[in-house]
């Protein structure tokens, strides 16, 4: 009777530990992150939402920033994990509410450092525009410097 008990306690002490030790992407992701200059920063909020600040230089002392507001969601299924950017837009004329999906890629490089990659969405060998793809990687490729969006934030 003592050895049942003592493996159900030991049991239920590894299995509460083990389920403290993984916190879920999505809880690792909330909060502000910023790149080094911090002229982007993307604060992910626990409902889903998402606030994107680029700041933008006008000239050389003045700057001003762009708020964009927008969903978010991952699929840590995936390798490498799903980041999808979920844009709402309201045309005027019609009252038709759309929305738009911005594939990016994410990589946790350290507990306080991430690394996303967005959609090559341009050309500029052909001057194309091309449709949002998902990224399948993080290597360098022979688009790496053709609108590839590799950006590492820091939390904040």
């Amino acid at each position: 009777m003592k050895i049942r008990r003592l493996s159900f306690i030991s049991l239920t002490l590894i299995t509460l530990f083990l389920y403290s030790c993984g916190d879920s992407i999505e809880k690792k992701l909330i909060g502000e992150w910023s790149d080094l200059h911090k002229s982007r920063t993307y604060i992910f909020n626990q409902d889903g939402s998402c606030v994107l600040t680029l700041t933008v230089q006008k000239n050389t002392d003045q700057t001003s920033d762009l708020t964009f507001e927008q969903n978010w969601k991952v699929d840590s299924g995936k390798d490498p994990i799903h980041l999808d950017f979920i844009y709402f837009e309201k045309n005027n004329e019609s009252g038709k509410e759309s929305n738009y999906v911005s594939p990016y890629i994410l990589r946790f490089l350290s507990e306080d450092k991430i690394q996303i990659r967005g959609p090559r969405t341009f050309d500029f060998k052909t001057g194309e525009i091309l449709p949002k793809m998902r990224s399948t990687n993080f290597e360098n490729d022979d688009y790496s410097n053709d609108g590839d969006d590799i950006t590492s934030l820091i939390r904040q």
